[in-house]
């Protein structure tokens, strides 16, 4: 199962990316410097996001949960040129 967290750990050294949702009422402007978008399906159970294990090993997908895909991408913002 993977192991996801909202922030890296305290202990450990080095930089971490910020991860920018577009607002619904403006776009975002900014230049994508990846050459893929890479993503996975997750499901939305217990007031939370969860990653999905498959279908064959997916609690949520037993249980009937239906899924959604998150896609993510590395992006040069226009305006702050923060990467």
């Amino acid at each position: 199962m993977p192991k996801w967290q909202s922030a890296p750990p305290a202990d450990q050294p080095g930089f971490s990316l910020r991860i920018l949702r577009t607002p619904t009422n403006k776009p975002i402007v900014a230049y994508v410097t990846s050459t893929d978008v890479i993503g996975c399906i997750t499901h939305f159970a217990r007031n939370r996001t969860i990653p999905c294990e498959g279908q064959d090993n997916c609690t949520w997908c037993e249980e009937g949960f239906s899924w959604r895909w998150h896609g993510y991408l590395a992006a040069l913002l226009t305006d702050t040129l923060e990467h």
